[in-house]
């Protein structure tokens, strides 16, 4: 309880293998923190977050020992169109709204970057660190086929791999000779395969 008397609030206990309460925390956000205090001690250590939600406490997560950076893995706005109007997508507000409090926000292209910039919530420290992959035994010297392209990501809604198949279905119903090959696993991996054109 907050008050007491009155319910509400939470505690989260602690306990060691006599089943004797050792610690407790008012909140998850203590009991996380507390937690990367003793996986981390006094190291030095980067502690690199890539989950919105966790983004949305872990800027709170201050020590001298730990440069702390935080990912932006998706759109930021909660409209489709980019406009500087739209809102902030509900899961990244919390982070999105204390980007100063990171060492460092990197974003996955250049775009993402810009469009944070221009919307005058980065304090300087924005970086684009592009995805990376394997050697996929290619020859970076072979010209490109314009018309094949590839996919390479989680089969689950919000990476919209249906609309890239959609787009594809346009273009070749267009006339023009391009393919898409999609590569990943995920929930709409099924549905996905049920799709002809």
């Amino acid at each position: 309880m907050k008050k007491r008397g009155r319910r509400g609030g939470r505690r989260i206990t602690l306990f060691d293998r006599d089943q004797k309460a050792i610690a407790q925390w008012s909140t998850a956000r203590d009991f996380y923190h507390a937690w990367l205090d003793v996986v981390i001690g006094t190291k030095p250590s980067y502690l690199i977050c890539d989950s919105a939600f966790v983004g949305n406490f872990i800027h709170e997560y201050r020590r001298d020992n730990v440069i702390l950076s935080q990912v932006v893995h998706s759109h930021h706005l909660a409209g489709a169109d980019g406009a500087e109007s739209s809102e902030f997508a509900e899961d990244k507000f919390g982070f999105l709204t204390r980007i100063d409090g990171f060492d460092l926000v990197v974003t996955l292209t250049d775009r993402q970057r810009m469009d944070l910039e221009r919307l005058r919530l980065s304090a300087g420290n924005l970086r684009t660190v592009s995805n990376l992959t394997e050697d996929l035994n290619g020859d970076p010297d072979k010209p490109r086929v314009r018309g094949q392209g590839a996919m390479i990501a989680r089969l689950v809604p919000q990476k919209r791999v249906g609309d890239a198949i959609t787009a594809i279905a346009t273009a070749v119903g267009e006339g023009a000779e391009v393919t898409l090959d999609v590569y990943g696993e995920g929930e709409d991996r099924t549905e996905l395969g049920r799709v002809s054109f």
